[in-house]
């Protein structure tokens, strides 16, 4: 069955840390495997105004759905809900820190900036 959507999406399968260079720039890059450590190369590959959205599975907030805006190389976001994924290949994280316990309020706290020097990650004060 056709859809009419044949030019707007393109799935690729492959190491998802490396992006699709081939195919960049993208408006949106969708995510679903969990990363502690956001590559680069999504970023470098999202138009600006762009958007990414992953599965974060780092120690400071397991399990959250992470939003980025993408502008002038530059990755900025949020967590904006529970998300848990299968990790992605080389970002396997220990049992015992995927069964931590998110901080209290700590999805309505998380920040992330990613850059070309890496990713800067943080829990907002408390309201």
């Amino acid at each position: 069955m056709r859809t009419g959507f044949d030019d707007c999406v393109t799935v690729i399968t492959g190491d998802g840390e490396n992006g699709a260079p081939s195919e960049a720039p993208f408006d949106r890059v969708v995510v679903t495997a969990s990363a502690r450590t956001i590559p680069y190369a999504w970023v470098e590959q999202t138009r600006d105004a762009g958007r990414i959205v992953v599965p974060y599975s780092g120690p400071e907030c397991v399990g959250a759905l992470v939003v980025l805006d993408v502008a002038d190389g530059i990755a900025k976001g949020r967590a904006v809900d529970d998300a848990f994924f299968m990790p992605l290949q080389g970002q396997k994280q220990p049992q015992s820190v995927l069964q931590t316990e998110h901080e209290p309020d700590a999805l309505n706290r998380f920040r992330i900036t990613v850059t070309a020097t890496g990713q800067d990650v943080s829990l907002a004060p408390a309201a």
